[in-house]
């Protein structure tokens, strides 16, 4: 898994399985590995990391949400800013739209809409129309999010909050 962020390191981890206990950046000479600031992280298994906007480090570690962090370039440490969402939520993927929000596929929850200036959280579950709730890939698409899951595949259109189930594209998946 390799990301770019806004100081220009190249972001790679250690991974196995569905988890991650490493993180690296590239500064385009060496590797450096990324430190905590603190052990607000109760385990050591992390399910994903996404680099979004603002300079925000969004990290999911298994059944405990979604944290916020931000890099010190300087010592290649992150820094604890937030945890949001309840414990027990586990968090396969995350998404960052243009207005903020994160979106979330999870491995019980569905789909998670998360305003991180509010806290407010939305779920979008088999009973919105999801075909499954363990949604472990988001995919942006323009205005829609292509979800994959372990039933199926849909796409949820951001602005009407509508799901449209895509069982043609399963065969492929």
């Amino acid at each position: 898994l390799v990301a770019l962020d806004s100081y220009g390191n190249y972001w790679a981890v250690e991974k196995k399985d569905f988890y991650f206990k490493k993180c690296f950046v590239f500064n385009g000479q060496k590797f450096t590995t990324v430190t905590f600031d603190s052990i607000n992280i109760k385990n050591n298994y992390l399910r994903n990391f996404y680099i979004g906007k603002n300079g925000n480090i969004w990290i999911s570690p298994s059944f405990n949400g979604v944290h916020q962090y931000k890099l010190d370039n300087q010592t290649k440490k992150l820094i604890y800013i937030n945890k949001y969402l309840p414990e027990g939520i586990d968090v396969y993927d995350i998404y960052e739209d243009e207005s903020g929000i994160l979106w979330l596929g999870t491995y019980n929850d569905g789909l998670i809409r998360l305003d991180p200036a509010t806290k407010k959280f939305t779920t979008y579950t088999t009973k919105e129309g999801m075909p499954s709730n363990f949604i472990f890939k988001l995919i942006p698409y323009g205005k829609k999010i292509f979800i994959i899951s372990d039933l199926g595949t849909a796409f949820f259109d951001i602005e009407s909050k509508t799901i449209r189930v895509s069982k043609e594209l399963d065969e492929y998946i």
